[in-house]
């Protein structure tokens, strides 16, 4: 209902009425409906493998490259894109089309392949093909 609705921060200072009651008939229509008519979407399902430490060495690397390149990590690569890349939906990351490729795509697959590594030295993190 509309008062349930409204309880999201928010959303009644910046949604009518109106708009309201079409949201909470348009949640009801599709709640309405079997799974299978739901729309798809390219969100990976939250049941996925969780791989929050993987990212965390995968930034690493990110941030490693985006100094080598002297540009912002997230020109790079994006949160959702680790995470798409780390779950093995590689195509759909987006970080091996083109120019990402070989700024960081090829490198995070060695990285997840365990053909690249990273260590420190003298307070530095190096990059090496070698353990």
């Amino acid at each position: 209902d509309i008062d349930s609705l409204f309880q999201v921060r928010g959303l009644k200072r910046h949604t009518s009425i109106t708009d309201a009651r079409e949201i909470v008939d348009a949640i009801t229509t599709g709640l309405s409906k079997d799974k299978d008519q739901w729309p798809q979407t390219n969100d990976y399902a939250k049941s996925e493998q969780n791989v929050s430490d993987i990212i965390d060495l995968m930034l690493a690397l990110v941030k490693y490259k985006s100094k080598q390149h002297n540009v912002a990590p997230q020109m790079i690569a994006g949160h959702n894109e680790l995470v798409a890349f780390a779950r093995g939906h590689i195509e759909e990351s987006g970080l091996m089309d083109s120019w990402k490729a070989d700024v960081i795509g090829n490198d995070l697959q060695k990285l997840l392949d365990g053909k690249l590594f990273l260590h420190i030295e003298n307070g530095k993190i190096i990059m090496t093909d070698e353990q």
